[in-house]
C-alpha cells in the first residue's frame, strides 16, 4: 500500500516537471515576442509623432495593445508555472512523509503554550500529530487546525458531520493539492487582516466626494475622446492636453492614492489567491454540510 502511494506521488512529480518544462519554453517564447513588439512600439511611436500618418498611428496603437495582451499571457503562464512548481513540492513532501521524514509544513510548536497534555501526547511539535496532518497555508488555517486538536468536538452529531466532510474531501486529492498549491503562493506575504478590516470600514472622504465622483468619469472620458479625435485628424495636440490634464488631476490626489496603494497593494497577491481558492471550491460539488 505504502509503496503504491509512493509510486503514485513520484509519477505526479515526473508529470508536473514535464509540464513545468513546457511552460518554461512558452514563457521564453512570449518573452522574446514581447521584446520584438516593444521594438515595434518604439519605431512606430517615433514615426507616428514625426509624420502624423494615420496608418503609423494605428500601427502604434495596435502594437501597444498587442504588448499588453502578451504581457497578460506571460503573467498567466508565470502563475501557472508557480502552481505546477508548488504541486511538485507537495507531492515530494508526501513521499517524504511516507518515508518517515519531516513535513515541510509548520509543526505547530508555537501552539504548545504550556499545555502539558499536548506535549506529552505529541499533539504539537516536530513529527507530531499536528505536523503530520497540517497542510494549511494561512495563519487562520493553522490556528483553526490547532483549535480542533486542542478542543475536539464532543457532540455526536457534530462529530458525524465532521467525519462526513473529511470522508468526502479525502477522495478529492487533485482538488486538495490544487488548493494547497494556490495557498502556497501567498505564504511569504500573509495579509494583516486587522489592518485591512480597519481600512475597509473607515469611510473615505475623498472617494465619497461628489466632485471626485464626477471627475472620475468625466476626465477619463475626455481623454478617450481626445485619443479618437487625434487618430481621425492626426492632430496630437488635443491628446497631449488631455493627457496633461488627467496627469494634473492624478497628481492632486497622489498622496491619498499612495496611502491606499501602500495599504492594499502588498496584499493583492493574497486576495487573488483566496479568490482562486474560493472559485475552486465553488465549482466543486459537495454533499456534506
Amino acid at each position: 500500500m505504502k509503496e503504491s502511494l509512493i509510486e503514485q506521488y513520484k509519477n505526479k512529480v515526473v508529470a508536473n516537471k514535464l509540464l513545468a518544462n513546457k511552460l518554461t519554453t512558452k514563457i521564453i517564447l512570449i518573452g522574446w515576442s514581447r521584446l520584438l513588439v516593444f521594438i515595434g512600439i518604439c519605431f512606430s511611436g517615433y514615426y507616428s509623432f514625426a509624420t502624423g500618418e494615420s496608418i503609423i498611428i494605428g500601427l502604434f496603437i495596435f502594437s501597444v495593445l498587442l504588448f499588453f495582451f502578451l504581457l497578460c499571457i506571460h503573467q498567466k503562464l508565470i502563475n501557472k508555472k508557480e502552481i505546477i512548481a508548488n504541486l511538485i513540492v507537495i507531492n515530494e513532501n508526501e513521499i517524504e512523509l511516507l518515508e518517515y521524514r519531516p513535513s515541510i509544513f509548520d509543526n505547530g510548536k508555537s501552539f504548545l503554550n504550556n499545555l502539558t497534555y499536548c506535549e506529552d501526547l505529541d499533539v504539537f511539535g516536530e513529527q507530531s500529530i499536528y505536523h503530520v496532518l497540517n497542510r494549511t497555508t494561512t495563519i487562520p488555517g493553522k490556528e483553526r487546525l490547532a483549535d480542533i486538536l486542542k478542543a475536539p468536538l464532543t457532540i455526536k452529531e457534530d462529530i458525524l458531520k465532521q467525519q462526513q466532510a473529511l470522508k468526502e474531501f479525502a477522495v478529492k486529492e487533485e482538488l486538495r493539492q490544487i488548493i494547497i498549491a494556490h495557498g502556497m503562493k501567498s505564504q511569504k506575504e500573509q495579509p494583516n487582516l486587522d489592518l485591512l478590516l480597519k481600512w475597509a470600514v473607515t469611510p473615505d472622504k475623498i472617494i465619497s466626494s461628489d466632485l471626485v465622483r464626477i471627475i472620475r468619469f468625466v476626465f477619463p472620458a475626455l481623454f478617450v475622446l481626445a485619443v479618437v479625435f487625434s487618430i481621425i485628424t492626426t492632430n496630437m495636440m488635443l491628446f497631449v492636453y488631455a493627457y496633461l490634464l488627467n496627469l494634473l488631476i492624478a497628481g492632486k490626489y497622489l498622496k491619498h492614492i499612495n496611502r491606499i496603494h501602500n495599504t492594499v497593494s502588498t496584499h493583492l497577491k493574497s486576495f487573488s489567491v483566496f479568490s482562486d481558492i474560493l472559485k475552486l471550491i465553488n465549482h466543486e460539488h459537495f454533499s456534506s454540510e
